[in-house]
């Protein structure tokens, strides 16, 4: 059917818009029920579940990943085919939505929907979905953690197409979303794989320098293994120098950085993403060349080092270090990549936080390989890791394109602009 001659009425929800005129638009209540049966004594029994953005998912509580409660008695129990969604916090919530495909328990806080309706539910999952996207429920939202209360949620009205066309849709949209899928896989994949091996270039780089044939002795470091006979193995003072100057009332003057995987970067204070402190006096300036390290927590940071190219400020509590040799602290900085990547520093940690201060820091013995041959490592690195650097980028941007497509491709079907009443 011509889509262009299908009327169509205000679905009364700005995020959703318009939808076809011969749709119903319903209480939530007539097809959800709220549920709630805590797991109480008999949470042993149950498989712990989380929803995150690839769904409701098991959670493995071994992993000793994120924070557990002492007792699980307060969950509620899950079962295959529920809806469970988190009405608080929702723009601060990656997903606030999840069809179940698991029996298990989730956190109290948590709202579980019954649908005995298979047809209507699947379609108001992938509504839902596209509401959570773009964050669509707002006017619904009270109180400070932007929370809607379950009676609330039940008297949204929604829209509600015939069975036939509810199933086709969902069919449809489960098909596409399954081949987008497949192909944002295949490119993560691709990601992680030039990842990998742009790790692996500067681990075989800055440890076993450029040339295959050298002779090679004992680093004394575990972490590091054999390197060239010819080069030094000096302490990290040779060539560093820690430097603390903090910025005190002068901080409104300094930009905020913040250490990442993708580097020491500007962090914007407006965002409101993270925790700040009232006062940033007690942050310390960094320079462009500046070597930036986090010595504690090392195990549980995803990483603790960064070669700076910004100026700014950094939270006092991190290590920062000067080196008057460019070549030598970039040669450095991706030795510190290298050990960083398999948390190679464990020899000298203390205490319960995993600790090196920075005198021990700066006592570690590492190879230094001639000037020469730094300037050599060091180019050679950075022009291998730029072309995978640039793949990696193109890979990415087009996994963001296939991921507006398939968000686009939801809202489409949820909300009548493709007509699939032919396929119903």
């Amino acid at each position: 059917m011509n889509q262009a001659l299908r009327t169509r009425q205000d679905s009364g929800i700005a995020s959703i818009g318009s939808i076809p005129a011969d749709w119903e638009l319903t209480a939530a209540r007539r097809f959800l029920r709220l549920k709630k049966h805590l797991v109480g004594k008999r949470s042993d029994d149950f498989k712990l579940l989380s929803l995150t953005k690839q769904g409701v998912i098991p959670r493995d509580i071994t992993e000793n990943k994120g924070k557990f409660p002492e007792s699980f008695d307060t969950y509620q129990s899950v079962q295959n085919g529920d809806l469970v969604l988190c009405l608080f916090d929702i723009d601060e919530t990656p997903r606030t939505v999840g069809l179940s495909a698991f029996d298990g328990m989730i956190t109290g806080a948590y709202s579980v929907f019954h649908c005995a309706t298979d047809w209507y539910r699947d379609y108001l999952y992938l509504l839902l979905l596209h509401l959570d996207d773009a964050k669509g429920l707002k006017p619904f939202y009270s109180g400070l953690r932007k929370t809607i209360r379950p009676p609330e949620f039940l008297s949204i009205r929604f829209p509600v197409p015939s069975q036939n066309e509810a199933r086709a849709i969902f069919e449809y949209v489960s098909t596409e979303t399954t081949r987008i899928d497949a192909l944002i896989e295949k490119k993560i994949r691709f990601i992680e794989l030039l990842k990998e091996k742009r790790q692996a270039l500067i681990t075989q780089a800055v440890t076993k320098g450029l040339d295959p044939n050298v002779q090679m002795r004992d680093s004394g470091m575990p972490s590091v293994g054999d390197v060239p006979s010819h080069w030094d193995v000096v302490a990290l003072r040779r060539s560093l120098k820690l430097k603390k100057n903090l910025v005190g009332k002068m901080w409104e003057s300094f930009k905020l950085l913040s250490l990442t995987r993708r580097g020491v970067i500007y962090r914007d204070t407006s965002e409101n993403h993270g925790k700040f402190p009232e006062s940033f006096e007690a942050y310390q300036s960094v320079e462009p060349g500046d070597l930036v390290c986090c010595l504690f927590d090392i195990d549980e940071t995803p990483r603790t080092v960064g070669l700076s190219n910004l100026g700014g400020m950094i939270t006092g509590a991190y290590s920062v270090f000067t080196c008057q040799d460019r070549l030598a602290m970039q040669y450095l900085y991706y030795l510190l990549l290298h050990i960083d990547d398999i948390k190679g520093l464990k020899p000298f940690y203390s205490g319960l936080r995993k600790t090196v201060r920075p005198p021990e820091f700066l006592s570690i013995r590492f190879p230094l390989p001639p000037n020469g041959e730094v300037e050599k490592i060091v180019r050679y690195i950075e022009s291998e890791t730029s072309k995978m650097d640039r793949l990696v980028s193109l890979t990415e941007e087009s996994v963001a394109l296939l991921k507006e497509r398939r968000s686009a491709l939801i809202t489409a079907a949820v909300t009548g602009q493709i007509d699939l009443r032919e396929a119903a």
